[in-house]
């Protein structure tokens, strides 16, 4: 089997650009305002949140009061001392 190069075209037409000025701004701060995403979703508005939010602000009570329960109730954890000391700062981490 013999191989046949070809050339490659190029991506971008090419541009000349001798004689004409350029001019380039750098800036730090933002210079417009972002345009709304692809798809036309519209940036989120003020109002009634969705259920997602409230689903997991809910979570997120429960995990605080499960973590306040390990450290606050003796007994809770029924194992030796060293597992009981680690799920203990388990909740402390994620209190």
């Amino acid at each position: 089997m013999r191989s046949v190069s070809r050339p490659v075209p190029p991506r971008h037409p090419p541009c000349d650009l001798r004689g004409k000025e350029q001019r380039v701004t750098l800036s730090v701060l933002p210079t417009h305002t972002p345009a709304a995403p692809r798809g036309g979703a519209a940036p989120l508005a003020e109002g009634p949140r969705p259920l997602p939010y409230w689903l997991s602000g809910g979570l997120a009570l429960l995990l605080v009061v499960a973590s306040a329960a390990g450290l606050f109730i003796p007994g809770l954890y029924r194992d030796s001392p060293d597992w009981v000391a680690q799920t203990q700062a388990t909740d402390l981490v994620s209190r």
